[in-house]
């Protein structure tokens, strides 16, 4: 049974995308999966797919969100994913993997949490979509803390 979670101060947020750069696959259009609006899209024409945010602070990043395309079309909604954290952008740690289930039916935005990690960069891999053709994120969220002020 679910439970009702109070907010408080030491539960992980998302973090501020304020000044966040990005590359990968299709990297000029990866901020509009950050943009807060679920009516525009990242996507790119194949799958498996990636992007990198470079979030410019060390943060303790704990989970992220991932919403679907919103405009009524499952072609490149990512089924499957992987996400990976780094320090440096070149020695990447593995932190999740899995599906996204039932988006076809109810394409909503779905959690993931992991064991908090230390990182600067962040690595979405969208490695399966529906479909089978191109890859796409409406709008992401990543959670955890950020460095003290």
């Amino acid at each position: 049974e679910a439970q009702a979670v109070e907010e408080d101060d030491s539960a992980d947020k998302a973090l501020s995308s304020k000044d966040w750069t990005y590359g990968g696959i299709a990297a000029e259009k990866v901020h509009l999966a950050f943009d807060g609006k679920a009516d525009t899209l990242w996507k790119s024409d194949r799958t498996p797919s990636h992007f990198v945010v470079n979030m410019k602070a060390e943060n303790i990043v704990s989970g992220f969100s991932y919403l679907p395309r919103q405009d009524g079309k499952t072609v490149g909604m990512t089924s499957r994913y992987s996400v990976q954290v780094s320090m440096d952008g070149k020695r990447w740690k593995n932190v999740a993997e899995g599906e996204f289930g039932n988006l076809r039916a109810n394409p909503v935005e779905q959690f993931v949490t992991f064991a908090p990690k230390k990182a600067r960069y962040f690595r979405f891999f969208s490695t399966a979509a529906l479909d089978g053709v191109g890859s796409s994120v409406a709008e992401m969220k990543i959670f955890g803390q950020a460095p003290a002020k």
